[in-house]
């Protein structure tokens, strides 16, 4: 069935920032680029409902208050209310009075259709369509990272609790780094923001002693099993690590203490650089001491160069001197 585009009146500044989330989470069209209609229709199904909850609660609260204190019709209160609620979504969307000079496009789809309804005949009150919609999208753009993929991801995010709580294992299809399509069965465990609420993770065991770390945008399918968890004391060990230390990359019970030596140019650099910095669980002046994933060390301090030297395991000091040794290499 054919439906009616919505052209939605939004900064560029909106639309732009849609379009990273659009990629950010794989939501793209066969030629690459962001499927703006994809990312507008999951935030229509998964957020839209504590949107309309709070829009009702604030438009109550005001109404309340300004009958009790002025002598006006329902009608004039109504837009006062109305209007109360246009300034709180500028002030989500940063504070700032921002010209609408870019417009999107949102085709309904079969999904979509009855909610864009209710809308319609319901919520518009004083607003526009346009109105409406981009207040939906600010309250959704105000959002962290990880609480945007939280909302993208929700259906996928369900499973994963109910599973959690019911202690049940999962099916699980995900994207690889290579871009492929995978799929392994787990026991999840936890699903956990990073340090610098970039992103959501569930973290799991998996067959022995094995831990898994996956994010949450690169979920497709997820599917509760009949089967019970297995996670042991060395892998509840290990994920509670993953919780305190960084819940993208996986510990194992290999894994043991890591010292770094960093030079006056790398306390600057640790100073700087905030994301995926391990945390050291004892510093001594130049010295630093961790107990997170080796991963994680690699791929922070691989930036320092000369000022960060692994001085321990041998094992990790290696293989951070044949990473840049095949970078020197590549540069002959």
């Amino acid at each position: 069935m054919y439906y009616e585009k919505i052209k939605i009146n939004v900064p560029e500044s909106l639309k732009t920032s849609l379009e990273n989330d659009a990629q950010r989470f794989s939501l793209v069209k066969n030629d690459g680029k962001a499927n703006l209609n994809a990312l507008m229709s999951l935030v229509l199904l998964n957020h839209h409902d504590e949107f309309k909850r709070n829009q009702k609660h604030i438009r109550d609260k005001a109404h309340e208050a300004i009958s009790r204190n002025a002598n006006i019709t329902n009608e004039a209160i109504d837009k006062i209310t109305d209007e109360i609620l246009r300034e709180i979504s500028l002030l989500s969307a940063g504070g700032k009075t921002e010209i609408c000079n870019a417009s999107i496009a949102l085709k309904p789809t079969s999904q979509t259709i009855g909610i864009i309804k209710q809308i319609e005949g319901n919520l518009l009150r004083y607003r526009t369509e346009s109105e409406y919609f981009r207040s939906l999208l600010q309250d959704y753009d105000a959002k962290s990272i990880s609480e945007k993929e939280t909302i993208v991801f929700r259906k996928q995010c369900g499973a994963i609790r109910t599973a959690i709580s019911e202690r049940k294992k999962i099916f699980i299809t995900y994207n690889s780094r290579r871009n492929e399509l995978r799929s392994k069965t787990l026991s999840p465990y936890s699903l956990e923001t990073s340090k610098e609420e970039m992103h959501e993770y569930l973290i799991s065991a998996e067959g022995g002693n094995g831990v898994a770390t996956n994010r949450l945008s690169k979920l497709g399918h997820v599917e509760i099993l009949d089967e019970p968890s297995e996670i042991s004391d060395t892998q509840k060990s290990c994920l509670n690590k993953m919780i305190k230390y960084g819940a993208a990359f996986p510990i194992t019970p290999e894994d043991g203490e890591i010292t770094v030596k960093l030079t006056d140019s790398g306390l600057e650099m640790w100073n700087q650089y905030y994301v995926h910095r391990p945390i050291p669980f004892k510093t001594e002046g130049y010295m630093f001491y961790f107990e997170c994933s080796p991963m994680q060390v690699m791929t922070y301090f691989a930036r320092f160069g000369k000022n960060a030297k692994i001085l321990s395991p041998n094992t990790l000091r290696k293989r951070m001197r044949r990473f840049y040794k095949d970078a020197w290499e590549e540069y002959q």
